[in-house]
This record gives structure tokens, sequence and C-alpha cells, in this order.
């Protein structure tokens, strides 16, 4: 595996890749959500093998041919990109009408972090498309004819990472209690239900979702505090003193949760301070890559 990239480790899991034909085979040391998740992105493309062992790293990042719709022709860092067309592409996507080239022929991705202006930029014609702007950014887009209320179900989810070498994390027991005292629905709620729940990485937009393994999910691991408080007491951590934080050995049960910065995030941490299994969840947003400084000495468990 090629270490250049920041999605290596997520990867560094396969131990063996076969072609059979149409399908390709891959073999895992353990399990790994992350290369589970990694393999469905629409950011990680397909690349000729021998290209990718023909180029150096620093051309694999700006001068390599990914087999997609569209291929990198312009990058100014922290402005804009220009995406071209590439004429050549094909899918085999059953759900999708148009399995060749792509109808436009070039598309400018910008990055606009505050939604007044992304509001602004619409209402004047200068962009044509938002992605993830909150229902109050929405609210700002005064555009004739604009479509501000479109829900779309995309293959993709927002979900938490844990740090296994945690001493308390570590545990599995605690991990589920996490999920358990989750309630998905009330989340959905406190974003106006511009979100939809979901109870594992499979969702009803991808290919080969199973609803039984939905539901299996849902029933084991989702929205039952009364189980997470359960687990937790079977783990040694109770409430000794009242003050509603349990703790084992004297060691409060505290979660630092790091978050991103789109609204969602937001309003996800948000909703995790409100935990209802006896934890404390306390919140910094972390930089536009969702990764946080080191904590410093003395500072809190730090459980992103």
């Amino acid at each position: 595996m090629q270490e250049v990239s920041p999605f290596s480790a997520n990867f560094a899991v396969f131990t063996d890749i076969v072609e059979d034909g149409r399908n390709v085979i891959l073999t895992l040391d353990h399990y790994s959500s992350d290369a589970y998740t990694s393999l469905t992105q629409s950011f990680l493309a397909i690349f000729d093998k021998d290209e990718l062992e023909s180029k150096t790293d620093e051309q694999l990042y700006w001068d390599c041919h990914p087999y997609g719709q569209y291929y990198l022709k312009e990058y100014v860092s922290g402005a804009y990109v220009v995406l071209a067309r590439n004429p050549g592409f094909k899918c085999f996507n059953p759900f999708v009408e148009n399995q060749g080239a792509a109808q436009v022929e070039e598309v400018t991705v910008r990055w606009i972090s505050e939604e007044f202006t992304m509001a602004q930029e619409f209402n004047a014609g200068n962009i044509q498309y938002i992605a993830n702007i909150s229902p109050d950014g929405a609210a700002q887009i005064t555009a004739e004819n604009a479509v501000v209320n479109l829900v779309l179900h995309n293959p993709n989810i927002y979900y938490i990472e844990l740090k296994l070498d945690d001493d308390v994390i570590g545990d599995e027991v605690i991990r589920k209690a996490i999920a358990l005292a989750i309630d998905r629905e009330e989340l959905c709620e406190m974003y106006n239900n511009n979100i939809i729940p979901a109870y594992s990485f499979a969702t009803s937009t991808i290919q080969n979702y199973s609803e039984q393994a939905a539901e299996e999910y849902k029933a084991e691991f989702c929205n039952d505090v009364e189980k997470a408080n359960a687990l937790l007491d079977e783990a040694g951590y109770i409430d000794t003193d009242g003050d509603g934080i349990r703790e084992k050995d004297g060691m409060p049960l505290i979660i630092k949760f790091v978050y991103g910065q789109t609204p969602v995030d937001t309003i996800v941490c948000q909703g995790l301070r409100g935990d209802r299994a006896g934890r404390e969840v306390r919140g910094r947003q972390g930089d536009r890559a969702g990764q946080p400084a080191d904590p410093a000495p003395g500072e809190d468990r730090h459980l992103s």
C-alpha cells in the first residue's frame, strides 16, 4: 500500500487483493469500519495500476488520472478547483440513466466558509449549487426560482470515531453503552429533521442494502438508554456522589468530543452534551479536516 495518502492507515488492514473476473476480493487481517467506509466514499477513485506504480508520491497527488466522471484541470489552494469532463468515463450503476460521460463539461468548485457569503453569491448568480447549508442559511437565499427545500438521501453518514487505545473506550462495553445512549431521532429533530437517523454504515441509498440488517443493528446498538445504563453499572461506573456523572475508581466518566465545522457537526455535539447515561460530554471544534491538536498535559481524556 502507498503510504503517501492521508487515508493510507484506513487500508493498512488489507493483506491481499485478488482480481477474479469482475470481482475484486479483499482480505483483511481484522475488521475495520474505517476501511469499509473509505471504500464507499466518492472522493476515493480508481487508478490504473501501471500509473500508480510508475509515478512519484508528488505525481500521485497532482498528476494522475482517476477513473471518474471528472479529472482535476486547475487548482488554486483555498479558493477553487476546476474539474473537466472525462470523455471516456463509463459506469455500470443500475440506478442512473446516464452511464457514460457527464453532461456538464466543466465544474468549478469554490470553498466558501460563511453561509451568508454562500447565499449572497447564489443570489447574485455567481454559483448555482450549495452543499451543506443549514436551514438558517437557506432562509437567506432569495434568488428567483431557487430550490431551497430539496431533500436528498445520499449514501453517507455522520459517525463518531473512538480511540480504542484509551483505557476506558478500549472496553467494548463502554463503546456499546455510548451507541445505545445516543438518541438519533432527537438529534434529527434538533436539526429540524433536515437529516435522518442512520443505524449502521449501510443506508437505504446504497447497493445491496439490507433492511433486515439495519433493523438488527437498530435493535442491538441504538436508542436504549436503560440498556446503556445497565451496561455501565455492570462495568463498574456508578454515580456515587449524586452529581449525575458516573465514576469508577475515583475517575469521572468524561468524554471529550472533537467535532467538525459543518452545521450538522455543531448540532450533533450540542445533542451529545445532553447525554442521558451519566457521562459528561465536552465538545470543542477541530480544524476543517476535523483533526484536533494533541491534548495538553493533564487535559481530560480525549476520545474524539
